[in-house]
């Protein structure tokens, strides 16, 4: 910063005239030039400062945001003048005005100066500018920013300033690319992707597999170049997989002919020279009147041997209105939904029903500040908090509120004004939460605030406040026994890690492969792991070489606190209670609702509700169970 004091009044007070910012191109001319300036003999308390969204490279074509503020005690009026140059004292980039009224471009936009209503201090004593700026469309090495600043009081001084910026590297940043170069400071769309077949016979090339556009555009398009890396010719052919629902009309291109929307494999292949490419294939999609993210697969193989396919998902994502289920704690939800088209399927409430009043109470209250948690996650909107007492026949709910992020006061009835039903004095207060994302509903260990007169049981006109409740989880054991050759599984526990590969791990010499209910695989030989986390509530598909056993520890998960989602057709489930039961007890409620199909075990043996069929007998822990349905539903153990 160079500082210099005068004693003249501010000159231009509509605006300084071309030519003064102290920049290399105004040959270093500033403010000084005109106000007959000396050099400060003195350190003053005046200050400038520069704030902007440019990190250390600039990138071309980006707009970025100005700020210049300017400190200075005693002073009542300010002016400045700004530039933006390259090392060749260059004027580069587009400024652009952001506060017509205290600020104005002059000599064809190459400075942005004050006007006679922008000089007028904003503080005590200071003053604020801002503005945006264009850089160049084309990298222009280092690129500086030149400011000169007036500042008139009892004297006038004048700040100058300079502030530079590096000339980026442009390039491909995305180190999935083929063309990824680590020295590479900023992005420029130059990405290439390849993707290659198992054999290595095909490959692909692409620059995008997401293609934007709103629901205005006419066609979205996405080009691929297939390579052939074999050494001779081949035929090549194009498979589509329409991968989500309610996919917008679209087609393919391949070889000069371009296919129906309703066709997914090319009647007529490409001859792609050995060593050589074909970038004849393009997709296309035409939005319609909903946004959207609708995922296709295309997949290219020679001469019919789809064994040497090679695919890519390209995500068409479609800005505009989507609808959907927008409540986060439905079944259906839709992340992608932004209009809620009263489609949610939510998990049937519990059956916390009270109608209690007395005339002596206990109250107790939750605040927003209470810290309330199941499996370490803070409860969201829509999650139930129930307050119960424990009786003979169960547990009795005295009242429960909808968590709204808000201070609740719960009221705890006294017993006498109500036949005996109610909290009687140093009865202990039972929490429960229902997790309405999961239908679940989970007892609470509760801390109690001991700065309140009352705190875990009930007081006549007592006063309670809680700290944190967390779920309770009881840690219990399981033996699954798996018999030899092919067989079903499913486990009431939850382990510290689910992962199939740690959850079989101690049986895994004797395990050839295990399969959920969509097909997806755990390879043992191979450590192929398809499947991932194990799931409450389903049941695999398990195959191995001789009988073993298996003891697995963790928390016990409740059934009444899992509800299975059932889809429509076949499932695999799990059985969620440590006891045999009938199987026609377990499907009561669906058999009635006219839901189950059949119900089928490992060894074949079905349950037939419509034909009061029932060679299942009873339901076992540890074994896993295949249910067809007439509908979705959900399965309430």
């Amino acid at each position: 910063m160079v500082l210099f004091s005068t004693s003249n009044s501010l000159t231009f007070s509509d605006g300084s005239p071309a030519g003064y910012t102290g920049s290399p191109g105004d040959d270093l001319n500033t403010c000084v030039l005109c106000h007959s300036v000396s050099p400060s003999a003195s350190i003053s308390p005046y200050s400038y400062s520069l704030t902007t969204d440019i990190n250390e490279y600039y990138i071309p074509g980006n707009l970025y945001h100005i700020i210049i503020d300017v400190l200075g005690p005693g002073i009542d009026k300010f002016g400045f003048q700004t530039c933006f140059e390259n090392e060749e004292g260059q004027k580069v980039g587009e400024i652009i005005l952001a506060d017509s009224i205290q600020t104005k471009l002059i000599s064809n936009g190459n400075y942005i100066t004050h006007t006679s209503n922008g000089i007028d201090r904003s503080g005590l004593g200071s003053k604020s500018w801002d503005f945006y700026w264009r850089a160049p469309l084309t990298v222009q090495g280092k690129i500086s920013v030149y400011s000169s600043v007036l500042l008139s009081g009892d004297s006038i001084m004048v700040l100058s300033e300079s502030e530079s910026f590096s000339e980026p590297i442009l390039g491909c940043l995305d180190p999935d690319a083929s063309n990824f170069n680590e020295q590479v400071t900023a992005d420029d769309g130059s990405c290439i992707y390849e993707f290659f077949s198992s054999a290595s016979f095909l490959s692909l090339s692409f620059d995008s597999l997401t293609i934007n556009g709103d629901i205005l555009n006419q066609e979205l398009l996405v080009n691929f170049s297939v390579h052939n890396n074999s050494d001779s010719n081949l035929d090549v052919y194009v498979l589509r997989n329409i991968l989500s629902d309610n996919v917008p009309e679209n087609w393919f291109c391949w070889s000069d002919v371009c296919y129906l929307p309703n066709t997914d494999v090319s009647s007529f292949s490409s001859v792609i020279q050995s060593g050589s490419y074909s970038n004849g294939f393009s997709a296309h999609l035409v939005p319609e009147m909903y946004g959207g993210v609708y995922d296709i697969e295309y997949c290219f193989f020679s001469d019919m041997n789809y064994s040497d396919s090679i695919c890519a998902t390209v995500h068409y994502v479609v800005e505009g209105d989507i609808p959907g289920c927008t409540n986060i704690n439905a079944l259906n939800f839709d992340e992608n939904a932004n209009i809620d088209n009263g489609t949610c399927v939510l998990y049937p409430t519990p059956d916390w029903d009270f109608s209690y009043s007395s005339s002596t109470s206990h109250s107790i209250l939750i605040s927003t500040e209470t810290e309330i948690k199941i499996n370490d996650d803070s409860i969201s909107p829509g999650d139930l908090i129930g307050l119960f007492y424990e009786t003979l026949e169960g547990f009795v709910c005295v009242a429960y509120y909808e968590w709204q992020n808000q201070n609740v006061n719960f009221i705890a009835p006294n017993s006498n004004d109500l036949f005996e039903e109610g909290f009687l004095v140093d009865t202990g207060f039972v929490w429960r939460v229902w997790d309405a994302s999961s239908g679940t509903v989970w007892p609470m260990e509760v801390l109690y605030n001991s700065n309140f007169s009352s705190t875990a049981w009930f007081e006549e006109n007592g006063q309670s406040g809680i700290i944190s409740m967390q779920n309770i989880n009881p840690i219990t054991l399981q033996q699954i026994d798996f018999p030899l050759g092919w067989s079903m599984f499913s486990s009431h526990i939850i382990t510290e890690d689910m992962d199939v590969i740690t959850f079989i791990e101690p049986i895994s010499d004797n395990v050839i492969i295990v399969k959920n209910g969509d097909g997806a695989a755990y390879l043992v030989e191979y450590q192929f792991n398809a499947i991932g986390d194990l799931e409450v509530g389903q049941g695999y598909v398990v195959k191995t070489s001789q009988a073993c056993s298996m003891s697995v520890e963790g928390v016990f998960a409740k059934g009444e606190f899992h509800p299975i989602l059932l889809g429509f057709g076949w499932n695999m489930i799990g059985y969620l209670r440590e006891e045999p039961e009938s199987v026609e007890v377990i499907f009561n409620d669906l058999v009635d609702q006219g839901v189950i199909r059949l119900v089928k075990d490992h060894y074949g043996n079905i349950y037939l509700p419509e034909w009061s069929f029932n060679a299942i007998g009873n339901m076992e822990p540890g074994r896993g169970y295949q249910v067809k349905t007439f509908e979705a539903s959900v399965l309430q153990y």
